[in-house]
C-alpha cells in the first residue's frame, strides 16, 4: 500500500439511489428517499468509520447496475451516499478541499446483484 494513505475502508450496499430522471415528485417525497440513504450509509459505514471525521480522502463510488446511464445521471445519483458520509461523522465535508479525488464508475451487473461500492483513502 501507498505510504501516503493513512486510512482505507471498502464497503458496499445493497440497492441503488436513483438517478435524477426518476427522482421527479414531490419534494416531501424525495427528502424520505435521501434520508434513507444517509442512513443506509450510516449503518454499513459504522464498523468502518476512522476515529475522527477525515479531512481529506479520495473517494471512489461504484455503481453495480444491470442499466446504463451517462455520467453526470451517475455523479448526480451519489449525492445521497457522500451526504450520507458526512452526515454520519466519516468525512467533515463534502467539498473540494475535504475529498481532493473523486471517481464515479459505472460496473455491469445481473439485476439481482445491483449494489454500491464505496471506497474510501485517507491521503
Amino acid at each position: 500500500m501507498n505510504g501516503n494513505i493513512k486510512f482505507f475502508t471498502k464497503f458496499s450496499i445493497a440497492g441503488l439511489p436513483e438517478l435524477p430522471n426518476k427522482s421527479h415528485g414531490h419534494w416531501g417525497g424525495m427528502q424520505k428517499k435521501r434520508e434513507r440513504w444517509h442512513n443506509a450509509v450510516e449503518r454499513a459505514a459504522f464498523m468502518f468509520r476512522p476515529k475522527s471525521p477525515l479531512t481529506k480522502c479520495k473517494l471512489i463510488l461504484e455503481r453495480h447496475a444491470s442499466r446504463k446511464c451517462d455520467y453526470d445521471n451517475l455523479v448526480y445519483s451519489f449525492k445521497p451516499v457522500v451526504d450520507g458520509l458526512v452526515h454520519s461523522k466519516f468525512l467533515v465535508d463534502d467539498d473540494y478541499g475535504t475529498i481532493l479525488e473523486r471517481d464515479y464508475r459505472l460496473v455491469k451487473s445481473t439485476m439481482k446483484d445491483q449494489h454500491i461500492t464505496i471506497e474510501i483513502k485517507e491521503l
